[in-house]
């Protein structure tokens, strides 16, 4: 399954009472299909917002830069798949489970409404539970069972790195739920990036990984000593800032500095590639070694 494809399956399906509700982000965090959310807005946003969503909207709590918006849970009625976990982990009983017919017509504009929402993850602390859930799951819809256990574990994951995640899956529900093509429940951002998914037979998953790992390693080793060519080369212009990042990536690489994952924001190798990109491709022209790095700027980012 993906976004696309609304199958509506749930014969009832949990709607929240905002005023009860601790805003903790536990209902976002076991829902197999992400069909449940927590969204952020601004006091302009909550005034553009269909009646029904400004009403059951509540001031954000947690402090910090949660002071400045406004806070709301929001189920997808037509992914929904009733499974009624959401409502059992509540810890204030905040959620309860209602006809289906009637849910799809009260939220549906309200989950069209939130999904026109920035995405605010990188402004949140990600290594909390409730902070976590205001990250962009890159699994969503998938077409896995009702309740599924498997899914809200590779959701989280996606949450945390999923810009940057390679899975190498083997065999069993997780081929299943994770490609059934046509469909396809990984997702990308708005620049595109999202996790790359390939499966292999026979539960070889380990060595097929291996190779992946191994793959990443050869081009991340070629690639610095590409980058050792173009400082050395006197020939080759470039400005002192283009220069200091790519010293500064060599020092990360000889140093085996791993990628960290920051609280907020993209992990540090993530961050020198966005950097890096726009200075070579606005410096590279006439300088073969300069294109070289060009041409491999997506391995400057780390996988994970």
């Amino acid at each position: 399954m993906t976004q696309w494809a609304k199958r509506g399956v749930a014969p009832k399906i949990p709607v929240v009472d905002m005023d009860k509700c601790t805003q903790c982000n536990k209902c976002s965090l076991i829902c197999p299909h992400a069909a449940v959310r927590p969204f952020l807005l601004s006091q302009q946003e909550l005034d553009a917002a269909p009646a029904a969503f400004r009403e059951g909207s509540r001031a954000a709590i947690g402090g910090g830069v949660l002071d400045n918006y406004h806070y709301r849970v929001q189920v997808a009625p037509l992914d929904c798949t009733g499974c009624e976990l959401c409502v059992r982990i509540c810890p204030a009983d905040a959620l309860k489970l209602e006809g289906a017919a009637q849910v799809v017509e009260a939220e549906r504009g309200n989950w069209d409404y939130a999904l026109t929402l920035p995405d605010r993850g990188d402004e949140i602390d990600k290594t909390t539970i409730k902070g976590s859930q205001f990250q962009k799951p890159y699994l969503e819809f998938s077409g896995a069972c009702e309740g599924c256990g498997e899914t809200p574990h590779v959701k989280l994951m996606t949450q945390l790195f999923g810009e940057r995640l390679v899975i190498a899956n083997a065999t069993g529900c997780s081929s299943i739920w994770g490609a059934s093509n046509p469909s396809f429940p990984y997702t990308v951002n708005a620049k595109g990036e999202g996790p790359a998914w390939a499966n292999s037979l026979f539960e070889d998953n380990a060595e097929f990984g291996l190779g992946m790992r191994r793959a990443f390693q050869q081009r991340r080793d070629y690639l610095t000593l590409q980058v050792e060519d173009a400082l050395e080369d006197k020939t080759v212009a470039m400005t002192e800032k283009l220069r200091r990042l790519l010293q500064q990536f060599l020092v990360m690489r000889k140093e085996n500095q791993h990628d960290l994952l920051l609280p907020r924001g993209r992990s540090i190798y993530h961050q020198m590639m966005e950097r890096l990109e726009p200075l070579l491709h606005e410096e590279m022209p006439g300088h073969a070694k300069l294109e070289r790095l060009y041409d491999l700027r997506d391995i400057f980012g780390r996988i994970s």
